[in-house]
Formats: C-alpha cells, structure tokens, sequence
C-alpha cells in the first residue's frame, strides 16, 4: 500500500503546480506520521512549495522576527530529511536554500547545517552548548536550589492516585488546557515527534505568563523562578520564546531529531530523577543527563532525546531568551520592519525603543 501511494503523490506532485492542492496532500494525505516513512517525498512536497513566488513574497512583507513561508517550508523538509538520516539531501537542500535569491539578495540566512530553524534571527552567537564562561545564571540558580525542585517531583509523584482513583496523566490533563488527549489521558509534549514510547509535559510558564494551577503542582520551583521570567522586556519570537517546563520521558522513549523553530530560545535542561541511562544529542554532540546537573543548549539547533534507562525520567527546562537579544535588542529589532513577531505586536513608541530611535511623543 505504501508503494501505491507514494506512485499517486509522485504524480500529484509532478502535475500539479498549485500549492494549495499540494499543501492539501502534504497535510491530509500525508500526514506528520507518514512524513518520516516517506522523508524524500514530504520534503518534496515542501520545497515546491516553499520556492513557489507566492511564499516568497512574505520576504518582502515579513521580518525575519516572523515565520514566511519559504523558509518555514525548506526549514521543516531539512527536519524531515535529518531525522530519517538523508544526510546527503539534506545536505544539498541546505546548500539550495542559502544560495536562494529574492531580488539581488539572499534572505535564507542560516549559518550552520545544525542550526535551521523557521525563524533564524541573524547575528545572535551561535552555540550549541552554552558551558564554561558562556554558561547561563539560571543554571546555577536552578542547580543551587535543585534539592527544593526535587522535593515538588517528589510530592508530584507520590499524588499518583490508588487503584480505582481518576489516572495520574487524568491529574496532569486537568491543568493543561491544551495539547491534551481526552481518550488517552496522556498530556503529550509533541506528539508528532514522539517517535516510541511517552513523552510527557506539565508547563508551569508559557505564553509570557504562569499558570497558576499547574505552578500548584511545583509550587517552590514556581516561586524560584516567578522573578526571573520574563527575562527582559523584548517581545516574544514565539509563544514560549520563554517557558518553564516540567519533562517526563519514559523508558525506552525516544523523540526524534528536532529543532525549536527559532534561534531565539536558549534551554536549560535540569534533571532531576530518573537520568541514568538519558542522553541527548545536540548537533551530533553527545551528552548523558544528570540528576541534579544542567545541560544548556540551543533550541534552535537539531536536538533529540531518548531514553535507556529503567526509571521514569524527569526534568525541568527553563527556556530563555537569547541573552544577546535580552540586553541588546536594538540591533537585531530594528531590523522588524512589520512591529510584530509570531506571536506579538508593538507599536510605535515600542518600535521607536526596540530599535533605538528617538522616542515618538
């Protein structure tokens, strides 16, 4: 059946020059689940989409503070491509879109073949691990204070509920209004990512405020953190640009190669139990979670993360904006011609800030 539809969507694909329809195709036809069995096709589909004229006009009518729709589209192929392990067309597709040209220039600014994502603000210090005199102050508040994040788990843990009592995923749903699954009971982190097993998620901070009945669940860890987020007063590239968020993987989980959709974010990764036998991978680097240690990395760079272990493996990510962006903004927002990102817009008085000009009275 797999070899019957992938001859139909070869021939759609080749027939058909409307986006529209193709898009159509990718989204129902397709679908997140299928875009990893069939990785060259999807990618296909998404890079005619993405080169069509009418995706590349958003180059003249959006910032790159914003998602347009041609490296949206190249951005989420190369995912597709690197996960499934096409290294050599992902490859060649990355060298296509840096050589993309809008009107005598390239707008398709990525840098690194680790670091695509959708939204790719230029100039920000690019690493994938933030260690050494580049390491973050939130990590040493979180590793400072990690005995009283612990004991939130702990308690968290120990609410499972007795037999015949309503499921502890039923507990977690309850104070996640979104991204749940009535007939499960799971609260699924991103389910299209999710290659095996359970990937779990409790947000305690999105959307540039805290959520009060999930911050019940780890009340000292909320208060920990209430002061230090939002980190700065710049707009959000995304809606969680900034999050605190508690992680549950399970054993044998593994998610697949991803990135956060923006150079933005910076995680800062604290385990807290369960870690032996969890890795994650960062740009091909490497590296074994710790309970009680931190890993800060670069959303915006290809990640993953699985798990070997034995135990319920548990984190928290602090996700925070690049300090870059954070304590100079001004190079980079005066660069947002539209007053707006993927998630917020300012006016003229905040433009006139964010970008360094005089003050509109």
């Amino acid at each position: 059946p797999l070899g019957r539809a992938r001859n139909h969507l070869e021939y759609v694909l080749g027939a058909s020059t409307d986006i529209h329809l193709l898009h159509g195709v990718l989204s129902q036809s397709l679908g997140p689940r299928l875009f990893y069995e069939l990785p060259e096709l999807t990618a296909k589909y998404m890079r005619k989409i993405g080169l069509d004229r009418g995706c590349m006009e958003e180059f003249d009518t959006r910032s790159e503070f914003e998602e347009r729709a041609t490296p949206y589209h190249l951005a989420n192929a190369l995912t597709i491509l690197k996960a499934a392990g096409r290294q050599s067309a992902a490859r060649e597709l990355y060298e296509e879109a840096r050589a993309l040209e809008w009107k005598g220039r390239r707008p398709v600014r990525w840098q690194s073949f680790d670091q695509t994502p959708a939204v790719f603000i230029e100039g920000l210090e690019h690493r994938l691990i933030w260690d050494g005199e580049s390491r973050l102050p939130v990590a040493d508040l979180l590793e400072a204070n990690v005995s009283q994040i612990q004991e939130d788990l702990r308690e968290l843990v120990a609410s499972r509920p007795a037999r015949g009592e309503p499921s502890f995923s039923s507990r977690l749903r309850s104070v996640l209004p979104i991204r749940s699954n009535e007939k499960s009971g799971q609260v699924p982190a991103y389910p299209a990512l999710t290659e095996n097993g359970v990937w779990d998620m409790v947000q305690l901070y999105v959307s540039r405020k805290w959520h009060e009945e999930a911050c019940k669940l780890m009340p000292r860890t909320a208060k920990l953190l209430r002061s230090h987020l939002p980190s700065a007063d710049v707009p959000y590239v995304h809606y969680n640009t900034e999050e605190v968020v508690l992680f549950l993987l399970a054993p044998g989980s593994r998610v697949r190669l991803h990135n956060g959709g923006s150079n933005a974010p910076l995680n800062v990764h604290l385990g807290l139990s369960g870690c032996d036998g969890a890795f994650m991978e960062v740009g091909g680097q490497q590296r074994a979670l710790r309970n009680g240690k931190t890993i800060t990395f670069d959303d915006g760079s290809d990640h993953r993360v699985w798990h070997d272990g034995s135990e319920e493996r548990w984190v928290l990510t602090v996700r925070v904006m690049h300090p870059e962006l954070a304590a100079n903004p001004v190079p980079y927002f005066s660069r947002a011609f539209t007053r707006r990102t993927c998630f917020e817009t300012w006016n003229e008085q905040r433009a006139a800030s964010l970008s360094g000009r005089p003050r509109v009275e």
